[in-house]
């Protein structure tokens, strides 16, 4: 299991929040009426310079999933967080940019409650 991300190659002038918003609508169908960015992540500093921008999405509404060609198939769900801890636990949430959101997440927490 993974957060929804994704680029948007082909629109270089996206900003991260709008391209945020698409991918959480393609991949999960939902809208956020709010979004707060929680950080800048680099996937392999100083050996790539891809980067991933992390938001947390609030005030959501459902809609119908939007999934482009190579994304049809996939599997959308919401988690509990204790189950996306015991997830992480047993390896099955194991993709790097998804469990260091969570860390964002956390000290966002800490500090908004």
């Amino acid at each position: 299991w993974e957060f929804p991300q994704g680029s948007k190659e082909h629109e270089p002038d996206a900003t991260p929040e709008q391209v945020a918003a698409e991918e959480l609508f393609e991949e999960t169908g939902l809208t956020a009426a709010s979004t707060v960015k929680l950080g800048k992540l680099f996937q392999a500093y100083g050996y790539a310079n891809q980067s991933v921008h992390v938001f947390l999405a609030t005030e959501l509404t459902q809609g119908e999933t939007a999934p482009e060609a190579e994304e049809a198939g996939l599997v959308s769900r919401s988690f509990s967080r204790e189950e996306c801890d015991e997830l992480m636990s047993d390896g099955s949430i194991s993709d790097l940019a998804t469990v260091a959101a969570f860390q964002l997440f956390d000290r966002y927490m800490k500090v908004h409650g």
